[in-house]
C-alpha cells in the first residue's frame, strides 16, 4: 500500500501570497503539480501576485477615466472655441491610442504567461 504524502499546503500558501513564486515554481519546489496548486487556490481563494491588479491594468484605467473626463467636458460646455476643440480632440486621441497601446500590451502579456504555463505543464507531465 502506498503512503499518502502530506503536503505543506498553508507554507505554499504563505509563499505564493507573499510573491515568492508562480504555481509553477512552487509546484516544482515541493514536488506537486500546478494544477493541484491553481485548484487548491481557487477553491480557498488565495491572494497573491494576480490578486492585485497589474500596472497596466492601473494605467487602463486611468485613461479610460481620463477620457471619459475629457468627454464630459466637451460635452457640457457650449462655449467652446475651435481652439479648444481641437485640443480636447487631441487629447480625446492620445488617450485613445494610449488606452489601446495598454489593452494590447496586457493581451500580450496574458499570452506569453500562458505560454509559460503550458511549457511548464508540458515539462511536468514528462
Amino acid at each position: 500500500m502506498t503512503e499518502k504524502r502530506v503536503i505543506p499546503w498553508a507554507e505554499i500558501r504563505k509563499k505564493y501570497e507573499a510573491g515568492e513564486g508562480s504555481y509553477a515554481t512552487l509546484a516544482r519546489c515541493y514536488g506537486i503539480s500546478s494544477a493541484a496548486i491553481g485548484k487548491r487556490a481557487r477553491r480557498e481563494n488565495w491572494r497573491g501576485r494576480r490578486g492585485e491588479p497589474s500596472i497596466d491594468a492601473c494605467l487602463l484605467s486611468a485613461v479610460q477615466q481620463l477620457r471619459r473626463g475629457v468627454e464630459e467636458a466637451v460635452e457640457g460646455r457650449e462655449d467652446v472655441s475651435v481652439k479648444e476643440l481641437k485640443e480636447l480632440t487631441g487629447m480625446l486621441r492620445e488617450l485613445m491610442n494610449l488606452e489601446q497601446a495598454v489593452a494590447q500590451r496586457e493581451e500580450e502579456t496574458e499570452k506569453a504567461l500562458r505560454i509559460i504555463m503550458e511549457e511548464d505543464i508540458e515539462s511536468c507531465s514528462r
